[in-house]
């Protein structure tokens, strides 16, 4: 086959030996290719029919003679493919067009596995696309919601394989080209819960607060249990709280039940304890919240924030800890001429310390990315120190989004990670 012999004048490599690589490796070797190796970060615990090493192992190969295909699933394949900006191994990387003449077809994995709800509406993303595909939710009948979500689905799907300006979809960056059968295409394994409602702060960053507050929002027991009931659910469903902040609806309490059962990534600025986070984060499914603090003194959270709550949000993240035995996440948006100082550094890494954060996360204002501004050097030195400090006590750290920041920068950083 003259594609797989193409495709073979370089080495292969898969990042990726879970399900999804795993039907690569078969539709590669079906084709004729063999891949030399996958790399995946649980590389020790893995079997496969083909060596599994660590990611880094691809900085000793000879980038001219190496092609690179990401094969996991949203989300981790942006992590992934910024860690590959970090390394210099961009060009390796083997994506879109390339693959085309490979066998490959059209999709959006996106579409094929997830639901986002916002207020009244269904979508299979929240990318903000100018015509955006979307079903209205009947909030009486949840069974004629989900029919007619799939029929917008399957509209979606036809245009996307057989339109090569991928329908609503055009130039979207999360259409790939898979290879191999679509069994299994259409089970829904990640479900954002995005109502846009509330939020009882206003933060100097952020434009997601005061949107209403009384709008309505889906009857979570009741979708869930109607999805469940369809088939529709894969066996390993992920769930994603945000941006708003869920803790803030009248009705939380009822609305986190209808997730105790999943694993779930829950965003809170922890203003406000609710009994249904801690219920999720106790429920074994290795759930996790994320607040965003972004600072380490009262007097800059009130400034960042727009609240005084400093108080209120040390104490229930601690609560939500419960001594470390579960999954608390924090992270740091640095702000020029705000945060960017030794004071609120230190006070960070002291709160990461008390509610023994699990991971920290850093990042910096999209606003000031959008507009072309470089972090100055202050802000730089305050990541690297927070960074570098929480390595050292054994907490991983994380650039996210990598996308925010510019690439000189992502590479001074990178030695932290």
């Amino acid at each position: 086959m003259q594609a797989a012999k193409k495709l073979e004048d370089k080495k292969i490599v898969l990042w990726g030996a879970g399900r999804l690589g795993k039907v690569w490796l078969d539709s590669l070797r079906a084709m004729g290719c063999e891949p030399a190796y996958f790399v995946d970060k649980s590389y020790a615990q893995i079997k496969a029919d083909m060596p599994v090493k660590a990611p880094e192992a691809l900085l000793a190969e000879d980038k001219s003679n190496l092609n690179i295909i990401i094969t996991v699933s949203q989300p981790l394949y942006y992590d992934i493919e910024s860690r590959l900006k970090i390394w210099g191994l961009a060009d390796c990387l083997l994506a879109g067009d390339a693959l085309k003449l490979y066998g490959a077809q059209w999709r959006c994995p996106i579409l094929e596995s997830t639901i986002t709800t916002v207020n009244s509406v269904l979508m299979p993303c929240c990318v903000p696309f100018s015509a955006k595909p979307q079903s209205d939710i009947n909030f009486l009948d949840y069974n004629d919601t989900i029919d007619r979500f799939l029929s917008m689905r399957e509209k979606v799907r036809a245009e996307i394989r057989q339109n090569e300006t991928r329908g609503y979809c055009l130039d979207c960056p999360l259409i790939e080209l898979h290879l191999g059968p679509s069994d299994g295409w259409g089970k829904i394994d990640a479900i954002n819960v995005n109502d846009r409602t509330v939020c009882n702060f206003r933060c100097m960053y952020c434009g997601y607060y005061d949107r209403g507050g009384d709008l309505p929002i889906p009857d979570y027991r009741l979708l869930m249990g109607a999805l469940k009931k369809r088939g529709l659910l894969s066996d390993n469903v992920s769930v994603n709280i945000g941006p708003d902040e869920i803790s803030a609806v009248h009705n939380c309490d009822d609305a986190l039940s209808a997730f105790k059962e999943f694993h779930c990534c829950i965003f809170t600025n922890a203003s406000i304890y609710q009994r249904g986070i801690q219920d999720i984060l106790e429920n074994g499914r290795q759930s996790f919240i994320i607040t965003s603090v972004d600072c380490g003194a009262r007097e800059t959270f009130a400034k960042v924030k727009g609240r005084d709550a400093w108080d209120a949000v040390c104490r229930n993240l601690k609560k939500y800890s419960n001594n470390g035995t579960n999954d608390v996440r924090l992270k740091y948006i640095v702000l020029p001429g705000v945060n960017d100082n030794q004071k609120d550094a230190d006070g960070f890494l002291r709160l990461c310390a008390d509610v023994q954060a699990s991971e920290v996360e850093v990042a910096r204002n999209f606003k000031e990315t959008k507009e072309g501004k470089a972090l100055p050097e202050s802000a730089l030195k305050t990541l690297e120190y927070i960074m570098e400090t929480a390595k050292s006590r054994g907490v991983p750290v994380k650039i996210f989004p990598s996308e925010f920041f510019h690439k000189d920068e992502l590479l001074r950083l990178a030695q932290f990670l």
